[in-house]
């Protein structure tokens, strides 16, 4: 059975870490993957992903459909699947399955509704989906590090750049993405060095949501 995972997020977090480890761990156990991709998350080609994972972007997410073909009948998708893409897979009898990566609760849990599986990533988000009563997998599917013990590639030194990923559904942020750039030269510029040894760092990342 060939599993097709669907990310079509452009920014790196979370749900992004899920669908590597997943590819990595498919890919030992034999499974064929491909991943349906967004086409500005360039970051898939710096991860050390299998060589086995077939990437396919996507620009436009109600073409789909379009994509899934008679023999991927496992369809994996990180969020709630796309309304157009769950309608044509159900008629086709594909395996609907998706991750839910966010809550419910306090939000509408009928986006997962006509899945055949949702696995939760934490206890609290599978209560949601319970109460729900929303299909949901046995056990909260918890996030795996990444053990590859080859080194990271980075260069010699690393400038320090904008903080900010800009929402662009609000104005504020519209307004902070046109005048950042224009107040950066103003700022003080800082440069990381790696030092010799061990260098630990603790990376938390909100994307936009």
């Amino acid at each position: 059975m060939r599993l097709t995972q669907i990310n079509l997020q452009p920014y790196f977090g979370g749900g992004e870490v899920y669908t590597a480890f997943l590819s990595r761990a498919l890919a030992e156990l034999g499974v064929p993957t491909r991943l349906l991709a967004h086409p500005q998350a360039r970051f898939w080609q710096t991860l050390s992903l299998p060589d086995s994972l077939r990437i396919e972007v996507i620009a436009d997410a109600h073409k789909l459909p379009e994509f899934i073909a008679a023999e991927d009948r496992w369809l994996l998708s990180h969020g709630p699947m796309p309304a157009a893409l769950l309608a044509a897979s159900a008629r086709a009898e594909h395996l609907l399955t998706a991750i839910a990566h966010m809550p419910v609760q306090g939000r509408n849990p009928a986006v997962f509704a006509g899945h055949d599986m949702v696995f939760p990533v934490s206890s609290w988000v599978r209560e949601g989906l319970l109460a729900a009563g929303l299909p949901t997998w046995s056990q909260p599917l918890y996030g795996l590090a990444n053990l590859d013990p080859s080194p990271p590639k980075f260069s010699e030194s690393i400038d320090r750049t904008s903080r900010y990923d800009w929402d662009r559904r609000k104005v504020r942020d519209r307004l902070g993405k046109m005048f950042e750039p224009l107040l950066r030269p103003c700022l003080p510029t800082r440069v990381w060095h790696k030092r010799p040894g061990l260098t630990l760092g603790i990376v938390s990342r909100l994307t936009p949501i």
